[in-house]
Formats: structure tokens, sequence, C-alpha cells
């Protein structure tokens, strides 16, 4: 995202560095607004964060395997990403979660697919939380 404001930027890095050293050694690995996401054919999403479990070719520019998907809203895309991009993002096959952070507080909106398919909203408010990254299915 070209232009972002400080704030934006330092939760992005954050995240980044987090999930980075929580998937060391594993099979899966962060990506950032520099790679993306096929949400429908021909239709590619550059979430601010990503996470990939697939197989991966360097040479790629979208996820293999996207599992989670993080957003960091701004004031020019807070409505698209709260709304046409959360719904394409649901509809990725092996999309796990889906993180909205929001820059001016403390908060972040957690989607997660359940077994079923379906997905359930939760909100975490302040510093001390946590969210569980583990596989749901």
């Amino acid at each position: 995202m070209a232009g972002a404001r400080n704030v934006h930027d330092d939760i992005v890095v954050s995240v980044l560095a987090e999930l980075r050293n929580q998937l060391r050694g594993g099979g899966c690995r962060p990506f950032t607004g520099g790679g993306s996401v096929e949400t429908k054919p021909v239709q590619i999403r550059r979430p601010d964060i990503g996470v990939d479990c697939g197989r991966r070719d360097p040479d790629a520019t979208k996820a293999a395997s996207p599992r989670v998907v993080v957003e960091v809203l701004s004031p020019t895309t807070r409505d698209f990403d709260t709304i046409g991009k959360l719904e394409e993002y649901k509809l990725v096959d092996g999309l796990e979660r889906i993180l909205v952070i929001e820059p001016n507080a403390p908060e972040v909106i957690v989607w997660v697919r359940g077994a079923d398919g379906s997905w359930r909203r939760g909100i975490r408010r302040g510093l001390d939380q946590e969210i569980d990254m583990r596989r749901s299915a």
C-alpha cells in the first residue's frame, strides 16, 4: 500500500515478525502485500499480510495455498477491506482465518472458518489479548 501511515506500517512489520517467528521450521510462511490471494478466477487481492502453506514457487506472485490473511485498516480502504474484500476472502478454499486490525485502538476482528465451512466472528480488545492461530480443521 503506497503512502501508508507510520502506524499502519508499524503494525504490519510487528505482525509479520511475529508470524515469521511462529511459523519458522514449519511448512507455512508469511508474505507481504507484494504477494496476492486469488479470491475468484482472475481476481486477486493483496492483503497487508498473508500466510501461505502451499508449495513454494519463487517465480509466483500469488499464494499457492493461503491459510491466513491480515488487513490493517486505513481511512482510504476501511470500507472496502471490511465489506468487499472480506466477502471475497471468505470464498477462498483453504483459508482458515481473516484478521482485520484496527490501527486506532487495540482491537482485532478475527474471522475463523469452522469445520463445517461457516465463518465465526470474534473480537479481541486490549494489548494483553492473544489470537489462537492453530489450524481449525
